[in-house]
């Protein structure tokens, strides 16, 4: 019924536009941009790309969506579909930029690996030989920033950081708490790691960090829209994300949400941009940018934020890439599984088997509760006997059960008398027979407090 709700908003935005002229300005777009871009070397399966395209924007309502496939180093779909914004309408077109999660990230990983290849940095060396950090944040190497194996915590940034300087105040606002881990003990997603390669990027260069990536890595790729700084993005015509909030799609807009996170948060792409990322994301002398440069022939990553999915598949040896980015309604996500099992002949994943989940152990309970933090707080308490998670953000308590192999579980009351489980989570590590890590995902929590049966009787009422 998603469609229909859709279909309600956009005649609510403009009596002038039905969602039937709606659709009709986006295939007409389509049409143009085709008439006028290049013409772009064919391949058996290039037509059921775009199609599945359109069927799957009409069925999740998508918006718009970019399109960037190279094969055997060669463009092969370059396209914009849709809507720049349901406001306006709005059209997509190629000069439109878009803020795509987690796309400074992958560019910040090709300008270490580049330095690195000039010899201009060493990757296994502690930053602070060779450049001017605090103390504690010197015993890091680069290659540990860009495999997250830094032992530094996800936070994203306070306070925006508009201007050029702000990023090494940043910096040097921090102190040791930004550690959860000791620099090469685990790995953990985090956005403080992704900043501080930022900086080590602007320092080595000796220019601010977004002039640092337009030299190192946008202008090598002869693109003229791979922007990192704000003031810089405001000229051009910019896409918004899209969130279905109450039968509505409602505008997320990009810069409303500062620069929190920058410079690893998201950068500014045109689709002349997006080209240039994927072909040298298909070269084989950037196999390594997603594992420290260490060559990975395959591999993928999905980001979303602020109403933006982006999605990114990668075969070096083939040449090949594929970056899908839409947004709102998550087409991207869909479109990039039909490239891998059609395109690429990749197998689809076994199902995930069923876990019986039981209340926990006496084991389990003697060992979790405790106090952990990462981007937040969290506490693992007792509560009328059984083990309840207790967060910082304010959500509601999640009670824990216990599933083979030490694997966990968080399960909420759905409101209908049943629960759901929400999240999963393993222990990670312990050091002298208590836990020192909780994974979650991507990321894994320090435990900073150990709560004892007796310090949790305070929390079993």
């Amino acid at each position: 019924m998603r469609k229909t709700k859709y279909i309600d908003q956009l005649k609510k935005i403009s009596s002038i536009y039905s969602y039937a002229g709606s659709l009709a300005l986006v295939f007409l777009l389509l049409k143009a941009s085709l008439a006028s871009a290049q013409v772009l070397p064919e391949r058996p399966w290039r037509q059921a790309i775009l199609d599945s395209a359109k069927e799957l924007m009409t069925r999740e309502s998508t918006p718009g969506l970019w399109l960037v496939v190279v094969d055997s180093g060669e463009l092969i779909i370059s396209e914009t579909m849709g809507l720049a914004s349901v406001i306006g309408p709005t059209p997509l077109t190629r000069e439109t930029v878009a803020r795509l999660p987690g796309s400074n990230e992958l560019a910040i990983n090709l300008a270490i690996l580049k330095l690195a290849e000039m010899k201009r940095l060493e990757l296994d060396a502690q930053i602070g030989s060779y450049v001017e950090v605090p103390q504690f944040l010197g015993k890091v190497t680069a290659r540990q920033l860009i495999t997250n194996r830094a032992g530094l915590r996800a936070n994203h940034f306070d306070t925006p950081l508009w201007k050029d300087e702000d990023l090494a105040l940043a910096v040097k606002s921090w102190d040791k708490s930004i550690f959860i881990a000791e620099p090469g003990e685990t790995r953990s997603h985090s956005h403080y790691s992704i900043a501080l390669a930022g900086y080590l990027v602007e320092l080595v260069v000796g220019k601010p960090f977004p002039d640092a990536m337009r030299e190192l890595v946008w202008e090598p790729m002869g693109v003229s829209a791979g922007i990192s700084r704000i003031s810089d993005a405001l000229v051009l015509p910019m896409a918004q994300g899209h969130e279905l909030k109450e039968d509505k799609m409602e505008v997320v807009k990009p810069l409303g949400l500062g620069f929190n996170g920058w410079p690893g948060d998201a950068a500014f792409l045109s689709l002349e941009t997006m080209e240039g990322l994927a072909t040298a994301l298909a070269q084989p002398a950037n196999s390594g940018v997603d594992n420290g440069g260490i060559a990975k022939p395959q591999w993928q990553s999905g980001w979303g934020w602020a109403g933006v999915s982006f999605r990114l598949i990668v075969d070096v040896e083939r040449g090949f890439s594929a970056l899908i980015a839409d947004n709102g309604g998550g087409a991207s996500g869909e479109l990039a599984t039909m490239i891998e099992r059609q395109v690429l002949e990749q197998a689809a994943p076994e199902a995930p088997q069923p876990i019986d989940w039981q209340e926990p152990t006496k084991e389990a309970m003697a060992l979790l509760p405790g106090v952990y933090k990462n981007e937040g707080t969290i506490e693992i308490v007792l509560r009328d006997d059984k083990l309840v998670v207790l967060s910082s953000s304010g959500s509601d308590p999640a009670q824990i059960m216990q599933g083979p192999d030490m694997q966990f579980g968080l399960f909420i009351d759905d409101g209908a008398g049943s629960r759901r489980n929400v999240m999963t989570f393993t222990i990670e590590s312990q050091r002298d027979g208590k836990i020192r890590h909780l994974r979650f995902g991507s990321r894994v929590w320090l435990r900073t407090v150990s709560l004892d049966n007796e310090n949790n009787k305070k929390n079993r009422k």
